[in-house]
């Protein structure tokens, strides 16, 4: 799928190239009248902007992915679950922090929290953290120590997972906000692994 191509190589080499899957994606979907794939490439292609640092670029897909899917949201709801959580990333990145929590408790309510069965929930988590620690809210700390619970939980290897590592930065983020320097220093650590890989 060209979508996942362009995201992994996103991901992967942190250059341009893979927008050009995604480009092509999108281009593919629309032509051959299959919304369902179209929204989840724009959806990929904000991801992929978000990552790339192209924060001027992220809102127009973001918004198309919504427009397309306003017929029948239901029927397109992890794509636009996506599209939501990086326009939150997005607010956030620009300084918008009040604005980052205001889409992620959205999400968190339509995804049911606190049950923890849905797609990007430890993201949407660190998110919330992120953007607490932000506003120096003293709520950061438990959420970011409850998006390592979840995303450990659902690891096939802690050690080797990239969204435990990421869980231990948000930690360690928090910590650090609280005030708790040493804890911060030896979450940070094991992140490492688990970010490298």
């Amino acid at each position: 799928q060209m979508a996942a191509l362009g995201l992994y190589q996103t991901r992967i080499e942190e250059s341009e190239a893979g927008l050009q899957w995604l480009d092509r994606a999108v281009t593919s979907a629309r032509a051959a009248g299959n919304l369902p794939a179209e929204i989840g490439a724009l959806a990929a292609r904000a991801e992929a902007r978000l990552r790339l640092g192209q924060l001027d670029r992220v809102l127009p897909d973001v918004e198309a992915a919504g427009s397309e899917a306003s017929s029948n949201p239901d029927a397109h709801r992890n794509s636009l679950r996506v599209a939501k959580l990086v326009h939150g990333e997005t607010l956030l990145a620009r300084g918008d922090a009040r604005g980052a929590l205001r889409v992620v408790d959205e999400l968190l309510v339509e995804i049911g929290y606190p049950q923890r069965s849905a797609r990007r929930m430890v993201a949407m988590l660190a998110l919330r953290a992120r953007a607490q620690v932000a506003l120096g809210s003293k709520d950061a700390l438990s959420i970011a120590r409850e998006a390592l619970a979840v995303a450990e939980e659902r690891a096939i290897d802690v050690e080797k997972s990239a969204d435990v590592g990421g869980a231990l930065v948000t930690l360690a983020r928090a910590q650090r906000a609280a005030g708790e320097s040493d804890a911060a220093r030896a979450s940070r650590l094991p992140a490492l692994p688990g970010l490298l890989w």
